[in-house]
């Protein structure tokens, strides 16, 4: 049996490498951007906006922790994107890089693949290399602005103070999910979250379950209404028999779920708010 410790100032402890520093630290927090905490945490976030200033995202200041390690922007920051396709749009994602190798942790892009319908690109996360997504840009086929309704935040939340849990989807951290033919759910961005329907959908299975969580969600029929959810195989409902959304024009409905980490057990349905 081979026992380590560490850090002291002299003897066996005293020779502490990067890689232990990390394995270390990376118990205090989790992974992600801190939202909340002592007076000098920053409140913007590392949030990332587009407002049609040109062919790239701005970047508000923030605090992060990757895998161990301590990352501070104290000033806005603009990514600039690549030139857009003539012929189809593309997903490109904006990033927190930690490279063990370079010793460093950079702000920048990954840049996606035009198609009729682009996926983002994957993002590495291996013993040498960590990229922490903040945001999705749409960049349309000629596209040489990027507004606001391009970008879809895609942040990880924690919190900096050692004695409270450290919170994957706190309430607060609401988030409206892209509406599309495919909607897809980051439970770590909130525990609450609202989408408007435009057609008929699809819920993806949601990424980041955790074992014993709640989490709730606000259905709205745009103002034609009639749309439909159809629910991918991880929800399970009453009876095996998913739920049926009010019809009405601007109509809301809020299901709550519990999960074990593997599926999302549908509970109360509250129909017809509006």
């Amino acid at each position: 049996m081979t026992i380590t410790y560490f850090p002291f100032d002299t003897g066996a402890g005293s020779n502490v490498i990067e890689a232990q520093w990390g394995e270390m630290a990376a118990l205090w927090l989790n992974t992600g951007v801190v939202y909340l905490g002592r007076g000098h945490i920053d409140a913007n976030k590392f949030e990332v906006y587009g407002d049609n200033s040109g062919l790239q995202v701005k970047v508000k200041s923030g605090v992060a922790w990757i895998e161990g390690f301590y990352v501070k922007s104290s000033a806005e920051e603009i990514v600039t994107l690549a030139t857009a396709d003539g012929s189809n749009p593309r997903k490109d994602r904006i990033i927190l890089k930690l490279d063990r190798s370079a010793n460093s942790v950079t702000l920048t892009k990954l840049t996606g693949t035009p198609a009729a319908s682009p996926t983002p690109p994957a993002l590495t996360q291996n013993a040498t290399t960590w990229e922490m997504s903040l945001a999705i840009v749409t960049v349309a086929a000629l596209d040489t602005l990027i507004a606001a309704g391009d970008v879809a935040d895609e942040r990880t939340f924690v919190y900096d103070a050692f004695f409270r849990p450290k919170s994957y989807n706190a309430a607060e951290n609401e988030q409206t999910l892209t509406d599309g033919a495919t909607i897809n759910w980051n439970l770590d961005a909130g525990a609450a979250a609202n989408v408007t329907l435009a057609g008929n959908r699809t819920l993806a299975a949601p990424t980041n379950m955790r074992a014993g969580a709640s989490y709730i969600l606000k259905i709205t029929q745009d103002g034609t209404g009639g749309r439909t959810m159809a629910w991918n195989a991880v929800f399970k409902f009453a009876g095996g028999i998913d739920p049926v959304l009010s019809t009405g024009a601007n109509a809301v409905d809020l299901i709550s779920f519990y999960s074990d980490g593997t599926n999302m057990y549908g509970g109360s349905l509250l129909k017809a708010l509006a």
